[in-house]
């Protein structure tokens, strides 16, 4: 009803091909309800990098940040990141010092394991071999969730843990 009263705020970031990149729950509600144009935005000339990055800041503008979040009201948006390549961390650098809410992100690769209790976001990147080096580096144990059963890469130091779903990880973890 919400949508029916108000329309919507955020965007669909699609492809002009028809491919939806973010908003996929707004378009299924628009076509439920008989909505037939809704806001978009175009992102053909985006790389895959720009869209997470992308994604990612809007996800700090739509959040609603409870107060004690913050040490003082003129606090930044703390996005830490990890496990990722060069074109992520340039994407991530792009919205460096942007303003969220009356507040400005600000970046941080590969926080150590003190300086994650810092971020308010914390992207693990969805590379598995990086992702465990940047573990490593961060003084954290990995786990590598491995649901295809893919090989792990010879000569690459494996994660400390492999799983096969949730529940394996939550057994493991005393969950």
């Amino acid at each position: 009803s919400s949508i029916q009263e108000f329309g919507f705020k955020i965007p669909c970031l699609v492809r002009s091909q028809g491919e939806v990149i973010d908003g996929h729950l707004r378009l299924k509600a628009a076509k439920k309800l008989g909505i037939a144009e809704i806001p978009v935005i175009l992102c053909d000339e985006w790389t895959d990098a720009q869209v997470k990055a992308g994604y990612v800041y809007n996800f700090a503008k739509y959040t609603e940040w409870p107060a004690a979040a913050f040490a003082s009201p003129q606090a930044p948006i703390r996005l830490c990141f990890t496990g990722v390549d060069e074109a992520q961390a340039k994407a991530f650098a792009a919205i460096d010092g942007k303003p969220v809410q009356g507040r400005e992100v600000r970046i941080k690769r590969n926080p150590t394991q003190a300086e994650i209790g810092e971020c308010n976001i914390l992207y693990v990147g969805d590379d598995p071999w990086l992702d465990v080096a940047a573990a490593r580096e961060a003084g954290c144990r990995s786990a590598w969730m491995n649901r295809r059963a893919s090989p792990w890469p010879a000569g690459v130091m494996p994660a400390d843990l492999t799983v096969t779903d949730c529940s394996e990880l939550a057994g493991l973890l005393g969950t």
